[in-house]
């Protein structure tokens, strides 16, 4: 019997960040509706070995571009579904059998975009949503521009076209030193490539000026949103994006007037709420800032988003009450890695809880040996020292 979810990751990390996704992997994918499917883009021999004896279909990756390597685990998916994962990504158990219940269940989607806790660059976390859970058509693949929202069906079309959105949060941790910048870099080399090729390519562009932004570099990206939206004006998508980078660079009219047709044409609504709170808090209306903060958690109590969200935007104002929500997100998902949260929160025991999930992620380490240092506990707060420079 085929099982019912691939999980494919590419892996060229060190033996210690190999051996902790190795654990998690085996942890949350054993048993017959998974097949673990790993490609050895530059492993060394003991960490092959050990994936192999784990009883993951190991692969020989090409040691080339992305895109190649990637449609590596694609071709030999034998899943109904296949899940896309990074060695630097968790999802949680919750997380893993929401996608099984939507492999089993739903059929009219060929993708699904998860939600990814990973700091975008417009202060605003588990808004950014990743393609990452594919229906397994024969030949699917990548088309060339290096990035998981690149996939396209047989038959040319891309799969974000006919996709949803499922809430499996992926959580991005910061465990491989320099991977950001060198992705940043990577991306804009080769979305220009293509951008070369083809002048007018509008999703391109969108993507070269999330880049940008990443980078801070507002000016490129700002003339990269409007020539995307000249080519292509029905993209909401990145009419989306437009509006996080005018939102946070204070330029609140042009945002709430995205923010505006956005919510007329019946798209993000929640993320354009957060827009015209984020507004009124500017224009000094605390009224109505609460009531649409409240009007966010009342639609989505289960949701550590809303929380996280609403917690960010009071640290100032109401620092308590940051606190409050913020620990309220962590219960809901003790995988959250935001700096928010130790900014806000200053009980140890949410770190302690975090160091048992998240073992090889520096900022958790790097939080726990500064509240041990406040403690006068010399020791403990020198052990988590060293295991932050054992994971640069």
């Amino acid at each position: 019997m085929k099982p019912l979810i691939s999980v494919c990751c590419i892996l060229n990390e060190t033996d210690i960040i190999a051996k902790a996704f190795a654990d998690y992997l085996e942890q949350e994918f054993s048993g017959s509706q998974f097949e673990v499917i790993i490609v050895d883009n530059g492993l060394s021999e003991s960490a092959r070995n050990d994936l192999s004896a784990r009883k993951f279909i190991v692969l020989d990756g090409s040691g080339d571009r992305f895109d190649t390597t990637r449609d590596i685990y694609m071709a030999h998916a034998t899943g109904e579904y296949i899940l896309i994962i990074d060695a630097d990504e968790r999802i949680t158990a919750e997380g893993v059998a929401m996608l099984m219940h939507c492999a089993k269940t739903d059929s009219q989607f060929a993708g699904y975009m998860l939600p990814e806790f990973d700091y975008t660059g417009y202060g605003n976390w588990a808004e950014h949503y990743a393609l990452r859970f594919i229906k397994n058509y024969i030949g699917i693949r990548y088309d060339g521009r290096e990035m998981h929202s690149s996939l396209i069906m047989p038959d040319g079309r891309p799969v974000m076209e006919n996709s949803s959105q499922i809430y499996a949060p992926l959580h991005h941790f910061d465990c491989l030193k320099g991977n950001n910048m060198a992705k940043r870099i990577r991306n804009i080399h080769n979305l220009n490539a293509v951008l070369q090729q083809n002048e007018n390519d509008a999703t391109s562009m969108m993507y070269l000026g999330l880049e940008y932004v990443a980078l801070k570099n507002y000016d490129e990206a700002e003339q990269l949103f409007r020539q995307a939206l000249d080519i292509r004006p029905e993209s909401n998508y990145t009419r989306y994006f437009y509006m996080l980078m005018c939102a946070e660079l204070g330029r609140n009219d042009e945002a709430q007037e995205l923010a505006d047709y956005l919510t007329g044409k019946n798209k993000y609504i929640s993320m354009c709420r957060k827009i015209y709170t984020k507004i009124a808090f500017a224009k000094g209306d605390t009224d109505k800032a609460y009531k649409l903060l409240l009007s966010d958690i009342d639609d989505n109590p289960y949701n550590p988003s809303a929380y996280l969200s609403a917690g960010a935007m009071l640290d100032e104002t109401n620092p308590q009450l940051a606190a409050t929500l913020l620990t309220r997100a962590l219960m809901l998902n003790p995988m959250l890695n935001d700096p928010r949260i130790y900014a806000a929160a200053d009980d140890i025991t949410l770190y302690r809880i975090q160091n048992t999930l998240l073992p090889c992620v520096r900022n958790v380490h790097f939080h726990l040996a500064k509240a041990y240092s406040k403690m006068d506990m010399p020791e403990m707060a020198e052990y988590h020292s060293a295991m932050q420079d054992t994971l640069c």
